[in-house]
């Protein structure tokens, strides 16, 4: 048995040079903000083509999973997409399923699930299984011609079936002719990616031909099929054509997406949600969500907000905590510099930390019964994590000293941008217009630290 980590190292190495080998392909589509995820069970898709190294299978380990609106009930079968991370790495993939996934895969978001080796590739999947990305269709790097299966589960001179794959290209239709049937006769694909025939008897040999979507068309040579045949096109040409660029194609790859939202924000009168300016170059893909544990929260409290119309309320029990995530991390440094919040309680209140989770730093905040409006510089106060946001790096609000705490608020929760470090950048205080501004110092839970506070 090979030891774990020279499987990984081996699993490394595949990855690293399959993914060069697929890099660079002509782009036919677009740049589009999209995300990924992985998949284990990918070896039997939606498009049919069995195994990745099978007889039908797309000879690569590099595979996807298109989300509902990208699949169109089988259309997106032997795409291929190249996505751009986070971090600027890419990889090219070939659709041969349909994700599912509830919540996920069934928006109108676009969403590639990956196989394993690919995602790897973008991100390590100890920090999350989501992250966001650029992806745009780009010609498949196949060999040789496009390639045809019959189908095995039914087979009559009325009634068949067969699978195309192997094509540069997406196909757009499928059509036959035979002796004595010059009009072409256009088969519809199935949900299940067979292009069926159902009708008259027909004679052998039949020619069928391939359209691809921009109007290419590949005829395969006189064929007599029988159940289970797979063949290889050798008419010429055999593949459809090298397309030309899709027009104001960025060179190389696409910008990798920024991952988050540049303005900072996490709670103004709601949690914040996705961030699609079609202006800007990036797209927050998941919106902040309540994470909270051992507590009752209402996230649109209309009582005296510090700003705008709404503040949360939170009713916390023992050491339970509101906390604050996203499905996907993103690195934080050379963006923001520092957490900001108001808050403030029914009553003083001591036992309040504030801390992301991964971190061994937490800071102790004082909440009195007035708005307060905290600035807590992530490395120095809070050590926060190089990815935050996601699962394993959530922001939490916690109560330490186990008893109930007091009813707890708060409102503009914000990660400060570096361009903004030298000002609040905090909203009006439109309900405390007089309120003055001091500076405090508090200990942290774990250390020393230094926060600055405006009362």
């Amino acid at each position: 048995m090979i030891p774990r980590p020279i499987l990984f190292l081996l699993s490394t190495i595949f990855v690293l040079f399959a993914a060069s080998q697929c890099l660079g392909q002509t782009p036919v589509g677009p740049c589009f903000a999209s995300r990924s995820t992985w998949f284990a069970d990918n070896q039997h898709g939606a498009c049919m083509y069995g195994t990745s190294m099978g007889p039908t299978g797309p000879g690569t380990f590099l595979i996807a999973a298109s989300s509902k609106a990208v699949f169109a009930a089988s259309a997106d079968c032997g795409a291929c997409y190249e996505i751009t991370s986070v971090n600027g790495t890419s990889v090219t993939v070939m659709v041969v399923d349909e994700c599912t996934d509830p919540g996920v895969c069934d928006t109108s978001f676009p969403h590639l699930d990956l196989a394993p080796q690919a995602f790897n590739y973008l991100q390590n999947p100890s920090v999350s299984g989501v992250t966001d990305t650029q992806a745009r269709r780009v010609a498949c790097p196949v060999n040789g011609g496009i390639k045809l299966a019959v189908g095995t589960n039914f087979f009559s001179a009325t009634e068949w079936e067969i699978l195309i794959f192997n094509h540069r290209t997406l196909i757009r239709g499928v059509s036959f002719t035979y002796p004595g049937q010059s009009t072409p006769i256009s088969l519809p694909r199935q949900t299940y990616n067979y292009w069926r025939y159902s009708g008259p008897g027909v004679t052998y040999p039949v020619t069928i031909s391939v359209t691809d979507i921009n109007g290419n068309v590949v005829s395969f040579q006189p064929l007599t099929l029988t159940s289970g045949l797979n063949i290889e096109n050798t008419a010429s040409p055999n593949q459809f054509p090298v397309p030309a660029v899709y027009p104001n194609s960025p060179a190389g790859q696409c910008p990798p997406p920024l991952g988050y939202n540049p303005d900072g924000w996490i709670y103004t009168d709601q949690l914040t949600k996705e961030y699609n300016d079609p202006a800007l170059s990036y797209i927050n893909t998941f919106q902040w969500s309540d994470w909270s544990y051992g507590c009752t929260v209402n996230w649109a409290y209309t009582s005296n907000p510090y700003s705008g119309s709404d503040c949360v309320q939170a009713n916390i029990q023992g050491r339970g905590g509101i906390q604050i995530g996203r499905a996907t991390s993103f690195a934080w440094q050379g963006a923001f510099t520092s957490l900001q919040f108001a808050i403030k309680g029914d009553i003083a209140f001591n036992g309040m930390a504030v801390f992301w989770k991964g971190s061994s730093k937490q800071a102790a905040i004082p909440v009195t019964t007035s708005w307060q409006l905290i600035t807590l510089d992530l490395t120095a106060d809070l050590a926060a994590p190089a990815q935050i946001g996601g699962q394993q790096a959530v922001l939490v609000f916690q109560n330490t000293l186990g008893n109930d705490a007091p009813t707890i608020y708060l409102d503009s929760i914000r990660l400060v941008p570096v361009a903004d470090s030298s000002s609040s950048g905090s909203p009006n205080n439109n309900n405390n217009p007089t309120v003055a501004t001091s500076t405090t110092t508090t200990t942290s839970t774990s250390e020393s630290s230094g926060i600055n506070a405006e009362y």
